[in-house]
Protein backbone atom coordinates (compact mmCIF):
# COMPACT_ATOMS: atom_id res chain seq x y z
CA UNK A 1 0.00 0.00 0.00
CA UNK A 2 1.08 3.56 -0.66
CA UNK A 3 1.58 5.52 2.55
CA UNK A 4 0.55 8.83 1.02
CA UNK A 5 -2.52 8.22 -1.10
CA UNK A 6 -3.45 11.85 -1.79
CA UNK A 7 -1.61 14.85 -3.19
CA UNK A 8 -2.96 18.37 -3.58
CA UNK A 9 -1.66 21.83 -4.40
CA UNK A 10 -1.24 24.83 -2.12
CA UNK A 11 -1.78 24.58 1.66
CA UNK A 12 -2.94 20.96 1.39
CA UNK A 13 0.38 19.95 -0.18
CA UNK A 14 2.27 21.73 2.58
CA UNK A 15 0.36 19.78 5.22
CA UNK A 16 1.16 16.49 3.47
CA UNK A 17 4.86 17.36 3.21
CA UNK A 18 5.03 18.16 6.92
CA UNK A 19 3.31 14.94 7.86
CA UNK A 20 5.54 13.01 5.42
CA UNK A 21 8.67 14.31 7.11
CA UNK A 22 7.39 13.27 10.53
CA UNK A 23 6.61 9.75 9.32
CA UNK A 24 9.97 9.57 7.55
CA UNK A 25 11.77 10.40 10.80
CA UNK A 26 9.82 7.75 12.71
CA UNK A 27 10.59 5.26 9.95
CA UNK A 28 14.33 5.91 10.19
CA UNK A 29 14.25 5.32 13.94
CA UNK A 30 12.26 2.11 13.49
CA UNK A 31 14.69 0.80 10.85
CA UNK A 32 17.59 1.59 13.14
CA UNK A 33 15.88 -0.27 15.97
CA UNK A 34 15.30 -3.32 13.77
CA UNK A 35 18.93 -3.35 12.60
CA UNK A 36 20.13 -3.04 16.18
CA UNK A 37 17.84 -5.79 17.39
CA UNK A 38 18.88 -8.10 14.57
CA UNK A 39 22.51 -7.64 15.50
CA UNK A 40 22.34 -7.58 19.29
CA UNK A 41 19.03 -8.86 20.69
CA UNK A 42 19.88 -12.56 20.87
CA UNK A 43 18.51 -14.72 23.67
CA UNK A 44 20.54 -17.62 25.06
CA UNK A 45 18.84 -21.00 25.10
CA UNK A 46 19.81 -23.88 27.37
CA UNK A 47 23.21 -25.21 26.30
CA UNK A 48 24.51 -21.84 25.16
CA UNK A 49 23.02 -21.75 21.66
CA UNK A 50 22.18 -18.22 20.56
CA UNK A 51 18.56 -18.15 19.44
CA UNK A 52 15.44 -16.06 19.58
CA UNK A 53 12.73 -17.58 21.75
CA UNK A 54 10.76 -18.89 18.77
CA UNK A 55 13.83 -20.83 17.58
CA UNK A 56 14.01 -22.86 20.79
CA UNK A 57 12.32 -26.23 21.30
CA UNK A 58 11.47 -25.03 24.82
CA UNK A 59 10.92 -21.27 24.48
CA UNK A 60 10.95 -19.07 27.55
CA UNK A 61 7.52 -17.93 28.72
CA UNK A 62 7.14 -14.43 30.16
CA UNK A 63 5.48 -14.19 33.57
CA UNK A 64 2.69 -12.00 34.89
CA UNK A 65 1.89 -11.05 38.46
CA UNK A 66 -1.38 -9.21 37.88
CA UNK A 67 -3.49 -11.65 35.91
CA UNK A 68 -2.32 -10.78 32.42
CA UNK A 69 -1.79 -7.01 32.09
CA UNK A 70 1.93 -6.74 32.97
CA UNK A 71 4.51 -9.25 31.65
CA UNK A 72 8.26 -9.65 32.21
CA UNK A 73 11.15 -11.90 31.22
CA UNK A 74 14.94 -11.79 31.33
CA UNK A 75 15.46 -12.81 27.71
CA UNK A 76 13.60 -13.24 24.45
CA UNK A 77 10.29 -14.81 25.46
CA UNK A 78 6.67 -15.27 24.50
CA UNK A 79 3.42 -14.05 26.02
CA UNK A 80 0.38 -16.26 25.50
CA UNK A 81 -2.49 -13.80 25.29
CA UNK A 82 -4.94 -14.69 28.08
CA UNK A 83 -8.68 -14.94 27.53
CA UNK A 84 -9.13 -12.62 30.51
CA UNK A 85 -8.17 -9.66 28.29
CA UNK A 86 -11.09 -10.34 25.96
CA UNK A 87 -11.06 -10.60 22.17
CA UNK A 88 -10.23 -6.96 21.42
CA UNK A 89 -6.88 -6.05 19.82
CA UNK A 90 -4.20 -5.13 22.35
CA UNK A 91 -1.93 -2.14 22.79
CA UNK A 92 1.53 -3.34 23.89
CA UNK A 93 3.78 -0.85 25.68
CA UNK A 94 7.44 -1.28 26.72
CA UNK A 95 7.82 0.03 30.29
CA UNK A 96 11.20 -1.41 31.36
CA UNK A 97 14.26 -2.86 29.67
CA UNK A 98 14.96 -1.68 26.18
CA UNK A 99 15.49 0.95 24.89
CA UNK A 100 13.85 -1.00 22.06
CA UNK A 101 11.96 -4.24 21.64
CA UNK A 102 10.48 -6.12 18.71
CA UNK A 103 7.21 -8.05 18.82
CA UNK A 104 6.26 -10.99 16.63
CA UNK A 105 2.81 -12.60 16.52
CA UNK A 106 1.83 -16.23 15.98
CA UNK A 107 -1.16 -18.43 16.65
CA UNK A 108 -4.89 -17.90 16.02
CA UNK A 109 -5.43 -15.16 13.46
CA UNK A 110 -1.75 -14.92 12.52
CA UNK A 111 0.45 -16.84 10.12
CA UNK A 112 4.17 -17.56 10.12
CA UNK A 113 6.61 -17.71 7.24
CA UNK A 114 9.94 -19.59 7.22
CA UNK A 115 9.55 -20.33 10.93
CA UNK A 116 9.57 -16.67 11.98
CA UNK A 117 6.57 -14.96 13.57
CA UNK A 118 5.58 -11.91 11.50
CA UNK A 119 6.99 -8.68 12.95
CA UNK A 120 4.00 -6.61 14.10
CA UNK A 121 5.54 -3.94 16.33
CA UNK A 122 8.73 -2.11 17.27
CA UNK A 123 8.52 -0.66 20.79
CA UNK A 124 10.57 2.08 22.46
CA UNK A 125 10.87 3.09 26.10
CA UNK A 126 8.94 6.28 26.82
CA UNK A 127 6.87 6.04 23.64
CA UNK A 128 3.19 5.25 23.20
CA UNK A 129 2.22 1.61 22.90
CA UNK A 130 1.61 -0.07 19.55
CA UNK A 131 -1.69 -1.80 18.69
CA UNK A 132 -1.44 -5.44 17.60
CA UNK A 133 -4.20 -7.61 16.13
CA UNK A 134 -3.83 -10.42 18.65
CA UNK A 135 -6.54 -12.77 19.86
CA UNK A 136 -6.82 -15.00 22.97
CA UNK A 137 -4.41 -17.90 22.63
CA UNK A 138 -2.08 -16.19 20.18
CA UNK A 139 1.54 -15.62 21.17
CA UNK A 140 3.43 -12.34 21.29
CA UNK A 141 7.18 -12.95 20.90
CA UNK A 142 9.09 -10.14 22.62
CA UNK A 143 12.82 -9.52 22.21
CA UNK A 144 14.34 -6.53 23.99
CA UNK A 145 17.64 -4.74 23.45
CA UNK A 146 18.99 -3.64 26.84
CA UNK A 147 20.82 -0.34 26.90
CA UNK A 148 24.53 -0.38 27.69
CA UNK A 149 25.13 -1.51 31.25
CA UNK A 150 21.45 -2.13 31.96
CA UNK A 151 20.38 -5.20 33.87
CA UNK A 152 17.13 -6.85 34.76
CA UNK A 153 14.09 -8.02 32.83
CA UNK A 154 12.08 -6.25 30.18
CA UNK A 155 8.49 -5.41 31.06
CA UNK A 156 5.53 -4.72 28.80
CA UNK A 157 1.88 -3.99 29.48
CA UNK A 158 -1.09 -5.22 27.45
CA UNK A 159 -4.16 -3.01 27.28
CA UNK A 160 -7.34 -3.89 25.34
CA UNK A 161 -8.12 -1.46 22.52
CA UNK A 162 -11.85 -0.67 22.43
CA UNK A 163 -13.09 -1.17 18.88
CA UNK A 164 -16.35 -0.87 16.95
CA UNK A 165 -17.05 -3.85 14.71
CA UNK A 166 -17.37 -2.95 11.04
CA UNK A 167 -19.80 -4.71 8.69
CA UNK A 168 -19.81 -5.12 4.92
CA UNK A 169 -21.16 -2.11 3.07
CA UNK A 170 -21.01 1.54 4.04
CA UNK A 171 -20.37 3.11 7.45
CA UNK A 172 -20.36 6.90 7.91
CA UNK A 173 -18.91 8.96 10.71
CA UNK A 174 -16.60 11.79 11.78
CA UNK A 175 -13.74 12.35 14.19
CA UNK A 176 -11.62 9.59 15.72
CA UNK A 177 -12.63 5.94 15.89
CA UNK A 178 -11.11 2.43 15.96
CA UNK A 179 -12.92 0.00 13.63
CA UNK A 180 -12.42 -3.78 13.37
CA UNK A 181 -13.44 -5.90 10.39
CA UNK A 182 -13.46 -9.71 10.55
CA UNK A 183 -15.50 -10.67 7.47
CA UNK A 184 -14.52 -12.18 4.13
CA UNK A 185 -13.79 -8.96 2.22
CA UNK A 186 -10.19 -7.91 1.62
CA UNK A 187 -10.57 -4.26 0.58
CA UNK A 188 -12.10 -1.05 1.89
CA UNK A 189 -12.23 2.54 0.73
CA UNK A 190 -12.22 5.53 3.05
CA UNK A 191 -13.63 8.76 1.63
CA UNK A 192 -13.25 12.07 3.43
CA UNK A 193 -15.56 14.98 2.63
CA UNK A 194 -14.43 18.40 3.78
CA UNK A 195 -11.08 19.95 4.66
CA UNK A 196 -8.24 18.84 6.90
CA UNK A 197 -5.85 15.94 7.39
CA UNK A 198 -7.16 12.40 7.86
CA UNK A 199 -4.82 9.60 8.98
CA UNK A 200 -5.67 5.89 8.96
CA UNK A 201 -3.53 3.31 10.77
CA UNK A 202 -3.99 -0.18 9.30
CA UNK A 203 -3.35 -3.05 11.74
CA UNK A 204 -3.29 -6.72 10.69
CA UNK A 205 -1.96 -9.92 12.34
CA UNK A 206 0.88 -10.26 9.83
CA UNK A 207 2.36 -6.78 9.35
CA UNK A 208 3.54 -3.76 11.29
CA UNK A 209 0.94 -0.98 11.58
CA UNK A 210 0.93 1.19 8.45
CA UNK A 211 -0.26 4.79 8.23
CA UNK A 212 -2.06 6.26 5.22
CA UNK A 213 -3.11 9.88 4.95
CA UNK A 214 -5.59 12.00 2.99
CA UNK A 215 -6.01 15.76 2.81
CA UNK A 216 -9.33 17.52 2.20
CA UNK A 217 -11.92 15.73 0.04
CA UNK A 218 -10.20 12.54 -1.17
CA UNK A 219 -10.33 8.74 -1.11
CA UNK A 220 -7.98 6.08 0.27
CA UNK A 221 -7.99 2.39 -0.62
CA UNK A 222 -6.94 -0.25 1.93
CA UNK A 223 -6.28 -3.94 1.25
CA UNK A 224 -5.37 -6.90 3.46
CA UNK A 225 -4.87 -10.64 3.10
CA UNK A 226 -7.82 -13.09 2.98
CA UNK A 227 -8.86 -14.41 6.37
CA UNK A 228 -7.27 -11.58 8.34
CA UNK A 229 -9.01 -9.47 10.92
CA UNK A 230 -8.05 -5.85 10.29
CA UNK A 231 -8.26 -2.78 12.53
CA UNK A 232 -8.61 0.69 11.02
CA UNK A 233 -7.64 3.50 13.43
CA UNK A 234 -9.13 6.67 11.94
CA UNK A 235 -7.77 9.99 13.18
CA UNK A 236 -9.11 13.31 11.89
CA UNK A 237 -7.69 16.77 12.59
CA UNK A 238 -10.90 18.40 11.34
CA UNK A 239 -13.95 19.27 13.42
CA UNK A 240 -16.11 19.71 10.32
CA UNK A 241 -15.06 16.99 7.85
CA UNK A 242 -16.84 13.63 7.68
CA UNK A 243 -15.72 10.24 6.39
CA UNK A 244 -17.28 7.10 4.94
CA UNK A 245 -15.81 3.58 5.03
CA UNK A 246 -17.03 1.13 2.38
CA UNK A 247 -16.11 -2.54 2.77
CA UNK A 248 -16.53 -5.35 0.26
CA UNK A 249 -17.48 -5.42 -3.43
CA UNK A 250 -18.55 -1.78 -3.44
CA UNK A 251 -15.10 -0.84 -2.12
CA UNK A 252 -13.40 -2.80 -4.90
CA UNK A 253 -15.43 -0.93 -7.49
CA UNK A 254 -14.72 2.41 -5.89
CA UNK A 255 -10.97 1.81 -5.99
CA UNK A 256 -10.90 1.11 -9.75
Amino acid sequence: MTIFAAAAAGPAAARIRGYSMALWAVGVLAIGAIIGLTAFSIALAAGGDSVYAWESDSPLAATTTDGGTTWSAEDSAYIEVPASLGDAPLVITLTAGGPYATVGLSGPGATTADGYPPLVAVLAIGEDGVPVASTPGSRLWVTSELSSGAEGPWTVTLTPLPVTDLDDGETAGSGNVDLRYSGSATTATLTQTGTGLLAVEVITPTTEPEVLTAVDTSTLTVAWSPGESVVLRIRSESTTASWTVTVGSAAAGAGE
